[in-house]
């Protein structure tokens, strides 16, 4: 929705659904990559590794790395619809 604005123009007929599939098939797409990435975020909380065991150290690690590029792609999608 922020970079391909043509593709989720409002239908242009609402009695007609051919206008508005393909913008409801591809918003729930779209809906369902997030949501596994969302998923993949909680499960890279958890991962072990072998310079971290226990939770905390291997929390730390995920918040200084890449958990913000990880956020930054997934939450605001999710929050915008």
């Amino acid at each position: 929705m922020l970079v391909f604005d043509q593709v989720y123009e409002p239908c242009t007929d609402p009695n007609d659904e051919s206008t508005c599939k393909t913008d409801q098939t591809l918003s729930r797409i779209e809906m369902v990559i997030d949501i596994i990435y969302l998923v993949e975020i909680i499960l890279n909380m958890l991962k072990k590794t072998r310079a971290h065991k226990d939770i905390e150290s291997i929390a730390w690690n995920y918040l200084m790395g890449y958990f913000v590029f990880d956020v930054a792609g997934t939450i605001p999608e999710l929050i915008m619809n």
